[in-house]
């Protein structure tokens, strides 16, 4: 049984609660499960924000989950956290990669976003995630980050984000701890990107977004 990590680690939208922690992870999991975004076998997962293992820690001991999962996470802490405590197994290995990135809440003397590449090769991926990440980025970094999420993903593959979306432009703000952007900018945002949107709806207080990048013709 994969145990659980140090309160410190357990952060969710800002606090640290180690239910709220198992219960987000269990919830979005079965989501994307729900929604047939994770194939049966041979699967690529990418999850752009991972913290400590959160969705993970139920990916890894799913007997119905094959393949290999690439966690992404700017906190050297939660990175080896991961590393130490969520083991590869028969049929699905697990990868953990610190992204030394600026953000000016979590990590203000890290490398700019706006010119990160994933460490990933051009189409590889069948999903990507990313929980409460958008949440926490400015204009330039979001549209950077798209575009990398529709070179990594497979042409066919999907991407589950989340964001907070508002329709009046005096509620925008591009505040790391709490970045809110208008649902126009951000559909031209994905537009721009090359992917597409495939659904939209609110799970909590944030809205929930499901991407596709469209099949080779």
């Amino acid at each position: 049984m994969i145990p659980m990590p140090p309160d410190e680690l357990t952060r969710i939208d800002g606090g640290s609660d180690p239910d709220i922690y198992l219960g987000y992870g269990e919830r979005l999991y079965a989501e994307f499960k729900s929604r047939n975004l994770i194939p049966a076998k041979d699967a690529r997962v990418f999850d752009i924000g991972c913290g400590a293992g959160r969705v993970a820690r139920h990916m890894q001991p799913d007997p119905e989950f094959n393949g290999y999962y690439l966690g992404l996470e700017i906190d050297p802490r939660d990175v080896g956290w991961c590393k130490a405590n969520i083991p590869d197994r028969e049929g699905a290995e697990f990868h953990f990669i610190h992204a030394d990135l600026k953000n000016d809440h979590y990590n203000p003397n890290g490398t700019p976003v706006e010119d990160y590449q994933f460490p990933s090769s051009s189409g590889w991926f069948d999903f990507v995630f990313l929980l409460s990440v958008f949440t926490h980025m400015k204009p330039p970094a979001i549209r950077q980050y798209l575009t990398e999420i529709a070179r990594v993903l497979k042409p066919g593959g999907h991407c589950y984000a989340t964001a907070f979306l508002v329709d009046d432009a005096g509620e925008v703000t591009d505040n790391e701890q709490k970045a809110c952007y208008l649902s126009t900018d951000f559909m031209v945002w994905i537009e721009e990107s090359g992917l597409r949107l495939v659904d939209q709806f609110k799970l909590g207080r944030q809205d929930q977004l499901v991407l596709a990048k469209p099949k080779e013709d």
